[in-house]
């Protein structure tokens, strides 16, 4: 549909200064030009919801005054405000396809929240193609419902046709070129074009990467698994603890190191001094040495030995580890952690040897109170710290830390800052109607 530029102006509003010519904006809209400054990577929507769609001007001949390649900023919002009314129903089409395929219903497609979208109204412009929206707008709405924020720097276009197809954009070199003009370091493309692409534009400011649709299932999650790795914003140890802890629960695929590590850069602190502030006086008062067992979870111990203040900790295992400062490295002081291997049959053997272990532990260590970490390692081992304290070492307080957890990819995941210490001596049993001999 051809739209004079008067029209245009009215119609787009808050767009105009993304769409527009630079000399239509000057001779046009000249007073207004100070509160219509150049657009850049900074006003692009970055709260959870926000994405652009990279387009290409459909018709010069209709559309003489737009620019070659623009952006078109949206934000994904729960319920909204009946935005979505004034899109184009073809793009309104397309935002209903990517909920059921996402299935996540309850969210709807609008405008930034800025001022200047209020009267924008693109129901004119149903002839133009938004398929090439797909890949933006289906990561916009996934990461809006994990609450992650997106990157401005990364970008992406790819067609993804009712039948699951990927299909070649149209344009990728414009579309390229646009996105390094404006200081995108990343744009994403399906895989068929790749090579073609980085063939035609040698070197460049921008990384190149494909959208494969070759995964191992057809969910949008996993299509579009390294764009969202790229463009999911990775909070700072200073942002708010719910954010942080949001962007660990997501449910995008992690490289399992990765997990760990952001846990211990970005939560442990303050989950730690969470529980700290749950812990009898007894154990609020340090220092003390610790004694608990090597898991495939090793954050469990380094939030045990950091509530507790331990000075000195010694981690039991059935397989000594084969990285033991990718565990170490959790600790205040690596230094101070030892490791010792015990058997893990029969559970007579594994209870000799684990109270051999602790003995020459507490009695090469500083007179300080020792503390049992019952929370990693399999049960039965649980039930033999529980047995050796009990027999050798009364006093000693043994630690359980239970925390809240949600399903996600089949097994549940727990939820950081809903941790909860369960304390109690060797001397005492604090489980009614379980008998600790029946689960040796």
């Amino acid at each position: 549909m051809r739209l004079d530029v008067f029209d245009a102006i009215e119609l787009f509003g808050g767009y105009c200064r993304w769409w527009l010519q630079e000399e239509i904006l000057a001779r046009h809209l000249r007073q207004e030009l100070q509160e219509l400054p150049a657009p850049t990577l900074a006003d692009l929507p970055t709260r959870p919801g926000g994405c652009w769609i990279v387009m290409v001007n459909p018709a010069q001949s209709d559309y003489p005054y737009l620019r070659p390649v623009f952006l078109v900023p949206l934000v994904w919002q729960r319920g909204g405000q009946q935005q979505e009314s004034r899109l184009p129903s073809s793009l309104r089409q397309l935002a209903e396809r990517i909920r059921q395929e996402t299935r996540l219903t309850g969210w709807q497609l609008g405008f930034p929240d800025n001022q200047e979208f209020q009267n924008t109204d693109l129901r004119k412009l149903d002839d133009w193609t938004w398929d090439s929206g797909w890949a933006a707008l289906t990561a916009g709405l996934l990461l809006a419902d994990a609450g992650i924020r997106p990157k401005p720097q990364v970008w992406a276009s790819a067609v993804l046709d009712s039948q699951g197809h990927l299909k070649p954009i149209s344009n990728p070199r414009e579309k390229i070129a646009y996105a390094q003009e404006l200081g995108a370091t990343h744009f994403f493309l399906p895989d068929t074009q790749l090579s073609t692409v980085q063939r035609d534009l040698p070197g460049g400011r921008i990384s190149l990467a494909s959208i494969d649709k070759r995964t191992e299932t057809d969910k949008p999650a996993s299509i579009l698994k390294s764009y969202l790795q790229e463009l999911r914003f990775k909070p700072s140890p200073t942002d708010s603890f719910e954010e942080r802890r949001q962007f660990y629960m997501q449910p995008f695929q992690w490289n399992g190191e990765d997990r760990i590590e952001y846990y211990r850069s970005h939560l442990l602190n303050d989950v730690a001094q969470r529980v700290r502030d749950l812990l009898p006086p007894e154990l609020q008062k340090g220092p003390t040495q610790l004694v608990s067992i090597v898991s495939g979870s090793p954050e469990l111990v380094w939030l045990t030995a950091k509530a507790i203040q331990a000075t000195q900790c010694l981690l039991l295992c059935t397989e000594l580890p084969k990285a033991p400062d990718a565990i170490r490295c959790g600790f205040d002081d690596p230094s101070t952690v030892e490791f010792a291997k015990f058997p893990e049959d029969p559970d007579e053997e594994m209870i000799r040897e684990m109270a051999r272990l602790l003995n020459k532990f507490v009695q090469q260590g500083p007179q300080v109170s020792l503390v049992i970490d019952t929370t990693p390692g399999q049960k039965r081992m649980s039930w033999a710290l529980q047995h050796i304290a009990r027999e050798r070492f009364p006093e000693t307080f043994l630690i359980n830390i239970t925390s809240q957890s949600e399903r996600k990819d089949g097994r549940n995941q727990p939820i950081p800052g809903t941790e909860r210490p369960l304390c109690w001596q060797g001397k005492s049993w604090p489980f009614e109607n379980i008998s600790l001999s029946s689960n040796l």
